[in-house]
């Protein structure tokens, strides 16, 4: 009976490791390598620009100043790179979610990135794929994905979170979203890659102003003036 007893739990214990789903966010894979780019120091509140350079996988058109390239949308920020930027993957079994998690919750993984030749790649456990349980994901279950980044370190503090960011006022942006749901993998089998679902380099834009903030400015800007013409 102990025995019949020990076997079940065993068993209990493997379907629960096996059951639960997986998935790859390496950078620099086989079907997947792209960069991420700071805000344009020319334009730092343009919006955020996509699109593969030749040197990503897959290869795509879009300039990039830091390669010396050309194109469209053409990149005028520079790699990240270092500590001071974190970039997260949010995942989700529904578009509607994704989008609430990106707003408002928190990625399921993240990481820095690195510096030198390799800046514009995230650094989780440098090149090797890494394992991202979803929590409460099977095997088998399709989810979306969506990648976003921000700077992480400020008056406010460090930034977790995209929607930390922004309310905090850092520069940030994400990726577009997965152009379709990918099933989760099993272990111990090679989990899946973001290779093939649509996302490509993306840019970091500077937090615009709200419209309440440049009215106080206005008012106080005029306030100034109107007492500097008093004075004269």
């Amino acid at each position: 009976m102990k025995k019949t007893l020990a076997t079940i739990t065993l068993l209990a214990g493997a379907v629960g490791l096996y059951g639960q789903g997986n998935i790859s966010w390496q950078d620099a894979g086989a079907t997947f390598s792209i960069s991420v780019f700071a805000q344009d120091p020319t334009s730092p509140t343009v919006v955020e620009q996509y699109g593969n350079t030749s040197v990503d996988t897959p290869a795509g058109t879009a300039g990039a100043s830091a390669e010396g390239l050309t194109g469209s949308p053409n990149y005028g920020g520079i790699y990240l790179a270092g500590s001071g930027y974190t970039i997260g993957i949010y995942i989700d079994t529904t578009q509607a979610a994704l989008a609430a998690d990106l707003a408002s919750g928190a990625p399921v993984q993240t990481s820095t990135f690195q510096t030198g030749a390799n800046a514009g790649l995230w650094a989780t456990s440098g090149l090797i794929a890494v394992d991202s349980t979803i929590p409460g994901g099977s095997s088998g279950t399709p989810v979306w994905i969506q990648l976003a980044a921000w700077a992480n370190t400020g008056s406010a503090g460090a930034a977790n979170s995209y929607g930390q960011a922004v309310a905090d006022g850092y520069a940030a942006g994400y990726s577009v979203v997965s152009t379709t749901a990918i099933p989760l993998g099993a272990p111990p089998g090679t989990p899946p890659s973001l290779g093939g679902l649509g996302i490509t380099d993306f840019s970091l834009a500077s937090p615009i102003p709200e419209p309440s903030t440049i009215a106080l400015g206005v008012i106080g800007a005029s306030a100034f003036l109107m007492r500097l013409r008093r004075n004269k």
